[in-house]
Formats: C-alpha cells, structure tokens, sequence
C-alpha cells in the first residue's frame, strides 16, 4: 500500500556549508536541501539582496581565512610601487658610455686576448676569432674603423703572452701490478716532451723521461701511493709550453722498489699471489742479489697540446706498456692551456675583467623587458671573458668575487632571479673558503677588492632588507613561479648570512629577519591604510571603509601563518617568527583603530531608523568585523605566553556587546521582509521526484537556519551576556516562524484551499495544495526544533546553571518552540481529515447493517479499498511526518468509531465480530506496512484493544459463553469467605468406566432462612445441558429433611455424560438448596458450584469415598448483568434461551430471599 519510507523529519542548511563552520551535518527531510536548485538560489537572491546569505557568507570567510581571502587585491596590485625585478627602484637599463680613453684600454685589452687566443686547435681558430672581434665590437658599440684600427695596433705592437699548461693528475685505474703481492706502488713523471718516431719503440729505455728530459728541473712527479693498483692523487702542475703544434705531455708510471732492500723483499713471501707473482718474486729477489733493486715502469701516455684548449677538459687515458703486454691501466687527467707568471697584471686584470664582465651582462639584456636576468651569457660573451680571466692570470676567487660585483650591481638597477643570485653566492663562498684552505685569502685578494666586495655585500643586505619589507608586493600571485622565486630568495639570504667573509659582523640572519619582519609589517599596515582611506566625508562611509580595512588586516595575519610560512619562511625555518611579529605589529596597530571604529558605529546605528539603508550597512559590516576579529583573537595559543599578556584585543567583547541589540533587531526585520517578499513570489517548488514544497517555506528555513547559526559564530566569552543574546535570538527566530505561520494561515483562507468547493478535480487539486502547505507547515516548525542543538542550549544553560529561575525560563522557551505552528499544524490535519471521518462513519454503519457474512465482507472490502486510494494520494502529496500524522488519526477514527458503534450492539450475532476480528487484524497490517507504516505501539491503544477483546467475546457460541459465566459464579463462590446461607459438603469423581459422575451429597450444615428452623431438600442439575447424554434431563432432587439446620442426605447422584465432554471441562455441576413449605412455594436457600474441571477421575463409584469431601459455600445468585449473560439475553439459539430462563428465574428467587 505505501512506499517505504526514507524520509527525515529534520531540516538544516546544506552539508558543504555546514563543512565550514565545523558542524556535523544534520539530514535534511526526505532528500530537502536548501540549495538544491540553481532556481531556488536564483529565486533567493531576488529577495532582500540575498541578505542572510550575504551575512553568513561573511562568517563562512571568517572561518577559512586561508582559503580564498588570500588571492590577490586588483587595487592593492594597481598600488604597489615595487617590484622583485627592481626593489630599489632603479629605472636604469645601461650605464653610461665609458670614457674614450678607458673604452680604448678596454678594448685594447679585448683585442690582444682574441688575438692570442689560447687554443691548441688551430683549424678553429680563425671562425672562434673572427665571431669573438664582431661580438665585442657590437658590445662596446664601437665602430669598424675604429676596430680595424685599434686591431692592427694590437697586431703590430702587443706582445704574445707565454703559455703553459694545466696539468692534474686525479687518479688511475686498473694500473698492471708490479709486486709479488698482485699490486704495485705507483707514482707518476710528468713533463713537455716533443713527440718523435723513436717514442713508439716499447722496447727502447731511452724514451723515459728520466732518459730523455735535457732539462731534468722541469720534470715534476707526482706521491708515491702504496700497495695499490687504483691509485687516488688529486695533484696539480704547470708546465711551461714552446710549441703548442709539436709538444705533447708525456706520463710516465712507475712502481715505486728503491726504497726496498733484500730482506723486505724476502719478508713479503707470504703475500705472493699465485704463478705470475711467485715469477715476479724471484725476478725481484734476483735483482737485489745482482745489481739492487730498481723501480720497475708500468707505461706511459700521451696528450698532445695541440688537444688542449683553454677551456679545463678532463678525460681517461690509457696507457702504453710492452709490447708482450696486454695494453692495460687508466689514467684520469685534467688539462687546461694557461700564460705564464710573466703576464700577470692582477690589480688592471681585475678592473679591466670586471668592467668587461659588466658591459656584456648589459649588452645581452637590452632586450629584456621587465623580466629578471637568470645569469645567463652567449656563448660568445663566455669564451670572451674565460680567455681573458686565463691570460690575466686572474684567481679562481677573483673571477667569483668579479661576477658576484656584476650581479648585485645589475640586481639593484634591472634584477636577477633569485636562483641565479644563490648560484653566485655559492660559487663566492666555495671559492672563498678554498682560498682559505690553500694559500689565504691575502694572495687572492688585495686590500682595495676585498674593500669593494664588501661595499657590495652591504649593498645587497640593504636591498635584502627593502625586499624582506615589501613581501607582501612579491607575494600578491599564488603562481608557483612567483612562489619558487620567494623561497630562492630567502635561501639566498640565508646563504648570504652564513658567508665567511661577513659572519664576523656580529649580525645573524634571524636578527636580519625579525628587524626587517617589523618592518615589512608596520609598511603593510600604512600603505593598506592609504589604500583604504575612505575618498567621501560620510560617517557611514567611513566605518564601512574601516571595517574593510580591518578585514585586511586580519587575513594579512592569517597569510603570515598559512600561506608565508608554509611556502616560503619556513625553509629557512623562520616561519614563526615571521608570524609572531606580524602578530605583535598589526594588532598592536590595530587595536586602538577598532575600538574607535565601534564606537563611531554604534553611535550611528542610534541616530539612524532599523529599517533605513544605513542601520543594514552598518550593522552587517560590524558584525563582520567582529567574526573576523575573533578569528585573528584564536590565534593567541599559537604566540608565546610573554606576548598574550600584552594583547589588547582582549577587549573585543567589550567594545561589540553595546552592538549585540542591533545585531538581533536587524536579523528579525530582515527575515521578516525576507518571509514576506517569499510569500508574495509563493510558487510550488519540485524538491524532489515525490515531493514537493511552497517556494516560501525553503525561504522560511534558510532564514531560521542562518539566524541560527549567527549564534555560533559569535562564541561569547561571559555566559550571562551569551544567555541574554541566546533568549531574544530564540525569541526572534519563533516570531519570525510564527510570522510565517499567520501568513500561510491568512493565504489558506483567501483561496478557500480547505472548502473542497467544485468538482471533483477541483477538490483534489485544493487537497494537493493543502497538504504542501502542511508539508511546509511541519518542515518550518523541524528547523524551530534543531535551534535547541544548533544553538547548543545545553552548553550556555549549565554554564548558568547556577542561578535561579534559569530551568523554568528554559522550559518557558522549549514550549514556545514546540507550540509556534502546532495550531495551524492540527487545522490543516483536521481539515484533511474531515471528509476521510464521514467517509469511515459511513462504511462501518454499513457493515453493521449487513447481517450475512458475504455482505460484510464485501463492505469490509470496500472500506479498505477505499483507505488505499486516499490514503495513497496523500502519501504522493505529504511528506514523512505529516503523513504519519494523518494515518495515525485514520487508524484512531477506524477504531474508535467501531468501537463506538459496536460497544452497546449485544444484538449482533457471532458472524458480525468474527468479520470485525479480521477486520481488525487488516487494519494492522495495513496501517503497519510491514514496519513501514505506523508502530505496534502507535496502534494497540487502550480502545483498539477493548475493541479486539469485544469481537472475541462476543463471536463466541453460546455453550462457550455459558461456559464463561460459569466460570464467574465459581470466582465468585471461591471470594466469599463466610456464607449467610449455610454450607454443603460432597464427593465427586468421574467414574472413567462408566462415563459419568458420581455425585454423593453427604450433609449441610448452618442451613436455614430467618425463622431458625427449615425443610432443607436439594437439586442437582448440569449445565450446560447439552453436553450431557440427556439434554433435556429434570434437575435430580433429594428427600426433604423436616426441622433442621443440619440435615444428613447422605443420598449418590449419577449424571450421564456424552462422548468426550469430560476431556474438555468446562461443564458444571449446580446445586440449588429449597426450603419446603407445605402451604406456599418452597423457599430458595442458596446455590453451590462445582466445576466439571476440579472433578478427580475414579475406576469405580465405590473409590469416590475414598476422595476429599468439597465444602460448598451457598449463596444467593446476584443478578445476571455480566457481558456474557447479556450477550446470551440477545442470542437466538435454543441453548441460549433456555438458559437465560434459568438463571433468571433462579435470580428471581435469590432476589425474592434478599427482600425478606
């Protein structure tokens, strides 16, 4: 009959809002969302300016500062006046053109170092020259003519330069092994040897060094290295150079015997290692008997200078050995073509290099535009300047501290990547500290460049310090360029401060960092204040421009702990500090700009109307600030305890409370517009599939929901301020439900939805809409509902649960919750309802009407068919709780009005309540849809079960009947505890042979009426008579016993029983006690009572003796007035009839005796 029901009965905003305010999303009735239609949220936004979800917008910001607020200002990016590229704000491009005299010097010395360009390559020397004279000719701007000039001077007078060669002999490798022990001590001869035929002979000893060299001074050696076959030397020379055409380098590699005699040779026996070093043990051992030991050659190599650039190149040679040797062994050598000492100039080189450095880094980037120099050369400006670097004899550290002079200059006028400036100070550090390791740096360096270096130094520390204070400027994009550029920076920074050259300064970089922090955060606040200065002298004007400001002020905090240092500070762990100080110096700052602020607007908001512009403006904006206020306040447990105590935004709550009225005054005019406006726009809203809403009533619980959550969002400290707010909130909220609620009624009676006037289409068009505005109904008054556990009551009221009187205003305000709409709520119910209760009425007094079970089941048919058509539509048109309402009062009227109709009709036969017993049992199925529908314990009412205790009884057959008074005559004869009328004392038993009872009436005793004398005699009579063999048996009697009070039967009845009547018990057997009279009707004594049930079975009458004598206690019968009596008065049946006449007349007797 019905769906199943996945319906909730609460409602809430939306999940991804309540995401958030960090609130557990709550279900919203069956399937509800309040934004769940682009058309619905179309909708809302015509109302009031989407006024509540403009205000809790605020509050969701307020909650996620970190999130969207961060992304850039377009008017603070139009403000700034600085860029990463150019922090000093440089505009220069090119310095100025060199004096002809100091240009002519320059190029001069360009000229001479192309000239006599150091390369053993001499096929690509003329390209190489030619590309290098047209590049430094368009870089210096100088003319052809004046080139050639300049060119054929430097031809005809300047003076080649000696040349030598860088030698570095790093390592070897696989080296063949000379010693017994499978290794070899090697060492090398290095020397400038020319290359002739004669060398190629393996054989020949004379193409040694030691043989060959004329001049044995120039030859140079390299440690021995013991016991090993992959020697590590890491040794450098100079050779000087003749012929860079004929020359060549000659290696030669010997092991290391001299320093050996013979016993050391013989001591090393228990290290030979296998045939060729037992071979090679008495080879050795032979020599030193002979002629003594010598150092055996292992080979040599070559390197032609012609090879050999001035570009440091290094590479594996392998070496030469003998002919009936394998070629085996590696030599890993480093080479580079340099002058002479002669040519060095150092003090001019420096100056001329760094000069020529400088004008080609401004040549390449003319065309640069904005963008900052990476530190990237042409490969011509390179090859330039590392000729010049090597003819000038300049220092590897000369060279670093020139291109760090040429970097910080050009950052400070154009810009550097922050990569680049890193790579620079690395390379000056390195270089710097190897000086230090090798010949000092005093032998680098004069006096004059270390002061120039220094100079340089304090120059990028106070650019550093001007970046580190506009941060802000850098951090406006969150592209991770910009981002990656950041982090560079500050690890360039760092680098700067661990340099040596400077680390006797006595400032760290963490002192860098927390001064130029201060700064940076004091420039922030001045140029976001000049940024947001209002440009209207207007009072209003002026706390909404301070209100915005001071929004600013607290998402710049929040960016200094999410978004600064996570990104950038933190990777040279500066992160909380940088936070700290942005802390300490905004609010500090702030502060006293706030509570003057607040003061101005409340001031205001008196002058002003609550329904102007203005009285809105203000109180909104101020509610903003306070949200984003208190959300800057939680940050307190994130700062050293020395500096909470110094906060003077501890006073927030004070400065905002004279605002709270305000706050509460404009959240209820502004939802009732916004109620009122819905209403008038009132439309059907298709939620869902199956259900449907008034447009006004997701409006109504937007607006209940939101002014809810208002509450949470301002987390007031004193619990007395916050239960003041928390009660008129309360108040507000179900005044504005309440609002609601009488509009909807005033509509309901306007378009007459509840008349039910017109055709039948017309009807059920009126239900539908009837039962929508119920469905509205029941969904505002859920949201009332929540504002308990939304506004977490049971947190500020046990806060105050001290005080008097705060559980009875509690309670006071859970009845207004729970009241507001329930009028409204049970007039559309019973409207619903009325037509349904005629209905009902109608087909159970039909079925009452109909005597034949085919009728009644035909009626009872119809009635249920008749519940599932309407029943079924409102379940189409009502929601979960509405609708379980209307079938709970369905079922209570199917109930109640049967039971009305059947609690008095005695006269209806046992067919009538069998049918209502099934009916019955389908009402409960039905309405109970297999757990669907209503609960066991919603429909088994006090009515339903009196209702079901009725049919059973009363469809029973009249023996049954009768056997259920008898069952109450003989309660009531076992609750008398004395009897009036006198006692009977017999014996019975169920004698199983025979079939039938013996009944052995003993004697009475205390038997007499008033008279004190009596005739006693008794009757003994069956009921009900037809289970007996003769149904129509006379009562058996006994003789009467003149004048006594105890008379002495001692008389044996039998009744006869037919088949099977005594395994079912329910029989009886009546005694009735006469007094005799001669003259007028015997007198009724009373009557006694034993049922068939309490009768022992026996083999044969003569054991009955042996059973226990039963006492019966005589009493006068009372009238017959129970619910089975009545019922057997209306029965039909012969059974019934007889019976009745019976009892009645027994009764007349009985009542005959009570009047004596």
């Amino acid at each position: 009959m019905m769906k199943k029901r996945t319906r909730s009965h609460t409602a809430s905003i939306g999940e991804s809002e309540l995401a958030h305010l960090h609130i557990a999303p709550r279900p919203t009735p069956r399937g509800v969302s309040l934004r769940t239609t682009v058309r619905e949220r179309q909708r809302v936004k015509q109302l009031d300016s989407s006024y509540f979800e403009t205000f809790n917008a605020i509050a969701n910001q307020a909650q996620n500062l970190y999130g969207d607020e961060l992304e850039d200002d377009d008017d603070y990016i139009a403000l700034k006046r600085f860029s990463f590229a150019a922090a000093a704000q440089y505009s220069l491009r090119r310095s100025e053109s060199l004096p002809l005299d100091e240009l002519r010097k320059i190029y001069l010395t360009l000229l001479r170092t192309i000239t006599f360009w150091l390369d053993g390559r001499e096929s690509s020397l003329p390209a190489i020259k030619d590309e290098s004279y047209s590049y430094i000719m368009k870089a210096f701007d100088v003319t052809e003519e004046q080139h050639l000039e300049w060119l054929n001077w430097v031809k005809e007078y300047a003076q080649a330069p000696t040349r030598a060669v860088y030698v570095s002999v790093v390592e070897g490798r696989n080296l063949p092994a000379r010693d017994p022990n499978g290794l070899s001590d090697p060492y090398c001869v290095l020397g400038i040897v020319e290359l002739t035929e004669e060398m190629l002979d393996r054989k020949s000893k004379t193409e040694h060094l030691k043989y060959l060299a004329k001049d044995k001074s120039k030859l140079v050696t390299t440690a021995v290295v013991a016991k090993t076959i992959n020697p590590l030397w890491n040794e450098e020379f100079i050779l000087e150079v003749n012929d860079l055409q004929t020359e060549c380098i000659q290696i030669d590699v010997w092991d290391c015997d001299q320093e050996e005699n013979f016993l050391d040779a013989v001591k090393e026996i228990s290290e030979v290692h296998g045939f060729s070093g037992l071979r090679r043990y008495f080879q050795q051992i032979g020599q030193a008997i002979t002629w003594g030991l010598e150092d055996d050659f292992i080979g040599r190599a070559y390197i032609p200078l012609k090879s050999i650039s001035a570009v440091e190149c290094e590479q594996w040679i392998q070496i030469i050995t003998q002919k009936q040797r394998p070629q085996k062994g590696e030599l890993r050598i480093k080479t580079q073509l340099l002058v002479g000492p002669k040519n060095h100039s150092t003090q001019d080189s420096f100056e001329k290099h760094w000069k020529i450095r400088k004008q080609f880094v401004q040549y390449e980037t003319l065309d640069r535009d904005d963008k900052p120099w990476d530190g990237r050369l042409g490969l011509r400006a390179a090859n330039v300047l590392h000729q010049h670097a090597i003819q000038s004899g300049l220092s590897s550290l000369q060279r670093a501290v020139i291109d760090w002079l040429v970097v910080e200059s050009y950052n400070r006028a154009c810009g550097v990547t922050a990569l680049y400036l890193l790579i620079t100070l690395e390379q000056l550090d390195n270089h710097w500290k190897d000086s230090i390791a090798t010949c000092g740096v005093a032998n680098q360096l004069n006096e004059n460049e270390i002061q120039v270096l220094l100079h340089s130094l304090e120059s990028f520390e106070g650019w550093a310090r001007d970046v580190i204070m506009k941060t802000r400027d850098f951090m406006l994009s969150k592209r991770e360029d910009a981002l990656q550029n950041m982090k560079t920076f500050l690890q360039c920074l760092k680098k700067f401060f661990e340099l040596d050259v400077i680390t006797n300064k006595g400032l760290s970089f963490h002192e860098f960092m927390q001064d130029a922090s201060t700064a940076s955060a004091r420039y922030w606040f001045a140029q976001r204040f000049a940024l947001r200065e209002p440009r209207v002298q207007l009072e209003a004007a002026n706390v909404l421009t301070s209100v915005e400001f001071t929004v600013d002020c607290v998402v710049e905090v929040y960016k200094a702990l999410h978004f600064y240092n996570p990104i950038c500070f933190d990777e040279c762990r500066f992160g909380a500090e940088f936070f700290i100080v942005t802390f300490r110096e905004i609010e500090k700052l702030l502060s006293p700009f706030v509570e003057s602020c607040v003061s101005r607007a409340a001031q205001l908001l008196r002058l002003v109307s609550p329904d102007s512009k203005q009285f809105h403006e203000i109180a909104t904006a101020t509610f903003k600030m306070f949200l984003y206020l208190r959300k800057l306040l939680d940050l307190r447990e994130k700062l050293p305890k020395s500096l909470i105590e110094s906060i003077e935004l501890v006073s927030l709550y004070s400065w905002f409370e004279p605002l709270l009225s305000d706050w509460l005054e404009l959240s209820y005019r502004k939802a009732v517009q916004r109620i009122k406006r819905a209403l008038e726009l009132d439309a059907i809203e298709s939620v869902h599939s199956l259900e449907k809403h008034w447009s006004s009533a997701l409006d109504t619980a937007i607006v209940l929901s939101q002014m809810t959550i208002t509450w949470m969002h301002l987390g007031w400290p004193d619990p007395l301020k916050a239960y003041n707010f928390l009660v008129g909130l309360t108040e507000r909220i179900c005044s504005s439900a309440e609002f609601y609620v009488h509009q909807v009624a005033r509509n309901l009676k306007r378009y007459a939805y509840y008349m039910g006037k017109g055709s039948h289409e017309r009807r059920l068009v009126v239900t539908e809409k009837l039962c929508i505005t119920l469905n509205d109904v029941v969904y505002v008054r859920s949201i009332l509902l929540q504002v308990p556990e939304m506004m977490n009551w049971a947190s500020a009221f046990e806060a105050l649960a001290h005080m008097d009187g705060v559980e009875s205003f509690r309670n006071a305000l859970y009845q207004l919750l729970t009241h507001t709409g329930d009028e409204l709520e049970n007039f559309i119910t019973s409207k619903i309802m009325e037509k349904i209760q005629k209905d009902i009425g109608k087909y159970l007094t039909q079925m009452l009407l109909d005597g034949s079970f085919g009728a009644l089941y035909d009626t009872s048919k119809d009635l249920m068919k008749y519940l599932k058509n309407n029943l079924q539509a409102l379940d189409k048109w009502l929601l979960g709780k509405p609708f379980m309402k209307v079938l709970e009062q369905t079922y209570l009227e199917c109930i109640n009005k049967l039971f009305h109709l059947v609690r008095n009709r005695y006269d209806l036969g046992p067919c009538v309540y069998h049918c209502i017993s099934k009916l019955l049992k389908t009402f409960a199925s039905f309405f109970s849809a297999d757990g669907r529908g209503l609960d066991a314990e919603t429909m088994e009412t006090e009515t339903f079960k009196a209702l079901a205790a009725c049919a059973r009884k009363r469809r029973k057959s009249s023996q049954k009947l009768i056997f259920c008074y008898l069952a109450q005559l003989e309660k009531e004869q076992e609750r008398m505890r004395e009897s009036e009328r006198g006692y009977l004392i017999v014996q019975t038993g169920y004698v199983s042979g025979e079939e039938r009872i013996c009944v052995k009436i003993w004697h009475a005793r205390e038997v007499g009426l008033s008279s004190g004398s009596s005739n006693p005699y008794l009757t003994m009579q069956a009921f009900p008579q037809s289970l007996f063999s003769d149904p129509h048996a006379s009562p058996q009697r006994t003789s009467v016993h003149k004048a006594t009070l105890a008379p002495l039967f001692d008389e044996t009845f039998y009744v006869p029983l037919a088949e099977n009547v005594y395994e079912k018990r329910n029989a009886a057997l009546v005694f009735h006690v006469f007094d005799w009279n001669r003259i007028r009707r015997d007198d009724f004594v009373g009557e006694g009572l034993v049922h068939l049930a309490s009768v022992p079975t026996v083999l044969n009458a003569d054991e009955v003796d042996d059973l226990d004598r039963i006492t019966l206690k005589l009493r006068l019968p009372s009238k017959p007035d129970g619910e089975e009596f009545k019922i057997l008065r209306c029965r039909k049946d012969q059974e019934a009839i007889d019976f009745v006449q019976k009892r009645r007349k027994i009764e007349k007797m009985g009542k005959t005796q009570r009047l004596c």
